[in-house]
């Protein structure tokens, strides 16, 4: 897969559409194609993981292990993004991710993203903004139960 074909794989992705070409050339130049067989462990949980997926084709199955009733729902390609917070927090996953069939995945490593963040701090400060709104519409959820 040439670099211009990661460009667009990242590109594509909805987490990533804060960032103009310069920067989508920057990451996919860190970014390494990955491929896995059906059944095959991705990543575990409880197990560091120092960045994210993206899954271009296939279907992954992710198993919340860490919450009480084992929630475990699909994830299919193109252009989904998997461990989202892996990019963010330097923390072990709390899920396990397993290829429902064969993978083709893009890893994007959290070096690679925080780079990106410390030369262009704009894209940090929307970053911030993203997980402002997402903490807030999660919180707002919350106050239905009370």
């Amino acid at each position: 897969m040439g670099l211009d074909n990661i460009d667009a794989i990242i590109a594509d992705v909805e987490f990533f559409s804060i960032c103009n070409d310069e920067q989508i050339k920057l990451l996919a130049f860190s970014s390494e194609r990955r491929h896995y067989s059906a059944r095959e462990i991705i990543a575990k949980d409880n197990i560091g993981v120092d960045g994210a997926y993206i899954i271009n084709q296939g279907t992954v199955l992710i198993n919340d292990d860490q919450e009480l009733d084992k929630k475990s729902y699909f994830i299919s390609g193109p252009n989904k993004l998997v461990g989202e917070r892996s990019l963010l927090l330097n923390r072990p996953l709390r899920s396990t991710i397993i290829a429902s069939d064969n993978v083709d995945a893009l890893f994007v490593p959290h070096k690679a993203f925080f780079k990106l963040l410390r030369q262009y701090p704009e894209i940090a400060a929307l970053i911030v903004k993203r997980v402002e709104a997402s903490l807030d519409n999660y919180l707002r959820s919350l106050d239905s139960f009370r």
